[in-house]
């Protein structure tokens, strides 16, 4: 705007110059009148293109402000809702998952996982129910398969008792220490402690010569326990072997 208002002064003078001039004819002011007319209108042009731009300009980062302003807002909320309910899922702190090349299954069974952390995360299940009480009366099988169930893992081709994985799979029941995530079985045969019937057991290894079970130790009452694979009340089962159910 301060460009147009100096040649419209320029312009002027120019003009006066040209009045009091001598042999200036009205054509010759006429024609300079015009062109002037164009100057001006050109001049007006850019500067009203130039005011629309910078508008829009200034109307575009209100916008980019705007915007994040409401995402560090939005952020703030979720924090603050996440903080009151920690159950909510996309907690940022919750548990990450372990990389295979870091994952403990690896160097304790000496190959590499091949659950993807499934099983690890089969163990935490396990794990987050030991002295759950009276939940798997004679079900010991059932909280085996429900560990591996709950990280992803079919049971299908391994659902029945003890034995009847044993009998199903005997060229695959290995014996000696179970490793991390093995289903692991045993059997107490008829007359040992009074049973009539063969009494079939399944529990999941932990690594390490340990092992989370149920134990039902009497009429309508169990608990899940930790406790060393040939320990306690399993000394007096007969240890049938492991078997791994994961590819």
């Amino acid at each position: 705007m301060k460009l147009l208002k100096l040649r419209l002064m320029v312009a002027l003078i120019v003009l006066l110059l040209v009045f009091i001039g001598a042999g200036c004819t009205d054509e010759m002011i006429e024609d300079f009148t015009e062109e002037l007319k164009k100057e001006l209108r050109k001049d007006m042009e850019e500067a009203a293109e130039e005011q629309k731009q910078s508008i829009s300009d200034q109307v575009n980062e209100g916008i980019d402000d705007l915007r994040d302003s409401i995402s560090d807002v939005i952020g703030e909320l979720n924090d603050s809702i996440r903080d009151i309910f920690p159950w909510l899922p996309g907690k940022t702190d919750s548990v990450a998952e372990p990389e295979p090349d870091s994952d403990p299954v690896s160097e304790i069974n000496g190959e590499p996982d091949k659950t993807n952390g499934k099983i690890l995360r089969a163990i935490e299940w396990a794990k987050n129910r030991e002295d759950l009480e009276n939940h798997y009366i004679n079900e010991c099988h059932r909280f085996v398969w429900e560990a591996y169930e709950s990280a992803g893992i079919n049971t299908e081709n391994f659902r029945g008792c003890a034995i009847s994985v044993y009998n199903r799979y005997p060229n695959d029941i290995k014996q000696g220490e179970p490793p991390v995530g093995a289903m692991v079985l045993y059997s107490i045969p008829p007359g040992l402690i009074g049973n009539e019937n063969t009494i079939p057991h399944t529990a999941l290894s932990l690594g390490e010569g340990k092992i989370i079970h149920n134990n039902t130790y009497a009429e309508n009452s169990s608990i899940v326990e930790i406790k060393k694979y040939n320990e306690g009340i399993l000394g007096v089962f007969d240890y049938l072997g492991w078997i791994m159910i994961y590819p």
